[in-house]
């Protein structure tokens, strides 16, 4: 009984290490993506900033629903997304907008993905 017992245990540690390692990741901000921000949009935010924006991307977001990752979308259909469930977060303006330039920056035709 003890075997089996380890067998499971052994199966689902292996599957959830699995899961986890070939889930996709949300990108790292660098300062590529806050210039590209800057020249495209003039808005102007540092890498820090950018980290807090992926840091409220991940609490807000994925509260209610599974995370998209940037790339999924292209620019045109994040900023649809994007305007329907942002009005569903009762967060600042200022907030809200660094999470959509966040999201943006890893859009799968933003110029800096390409």
């Amino acid at each position: 009984m003890k075997s089996i017992h380890l067998v499971m245990v052994v199966f689902f540690v292996t599957m959830m290490v699995t899961l986890i390692a070939c889930s996709p990741k949300l990108y790292l901000p660098e300062q590529a993506h806050s210039a590209w921000v800057a020249e495209t949009y003039q808005y102007t935010g540092t890498v820090d900033q950018f980290n807090h924006a992926r840091t409220m991307y991940t609490q807000y977001c994925q509260s209610c629903h599974d995370l998209h990752m940037p790339s999924e979308y292209t620019i045109s259909e994040w900023d649809k997304i994007y305007t329907n469930m942002s009005a569903k977060v009762a967060i600042g303006d200022s907030s809200k907008r660094m999470i959509l330039y966040y999201i943006l920056a890893g859009a799968k035709d933003a110029e800096i993905n390409q």
